[in-house]
């Protein structure tokens, strides 16, 4: 099972590729990190903050839900109130020790 943290560097690969967005230093500055903070992620000697991939997957429209449990698909659809109301539903159900054990701690 991928951890979050590879989630995230898969979905950076895949905005590059999709030329959504211009550079890393882009996404580093969008983040309030340092380019060489990004590259430690980037490069798995760092892990990123809860914080910073939710605001992360707020501006590239990538699936929070996908990030945190490997399910559904990276990217939102076009109607974010679906998005929401799935991952709200799907939450409630699972425990918290279960949240955890499925994004590897």
């Amino acid at each position: 099972m991928e951890n979050i943290n590879s989630k995230f560097i898969k979905a950076v690969e895949t905005l590059e590729k999709l030329g959504k967005i211009s550079s890393r230093k882009d996404i580093a500055d969008k983040l309030n990190y340092k380019p060489s903070t990004l590259t430690d992620i980037l490069k798995g000697r760092s892990a990123i903050n809860t914080a910073s991939l939710q605001n992360f997957c707020k501006m590239y429209n990538i699936n929070l839900y996908w990030l945190f449990y490997g399910e559904g698909e990276m990217f939102n659809d076009d109607t974010p109130e679906k998005n929401s109301k799935e991952i709200d539903t799907k939450i409630q159900i699972d425990t918290p020790q279960q949240r955890l054990r499925g994004i590897g701690i």
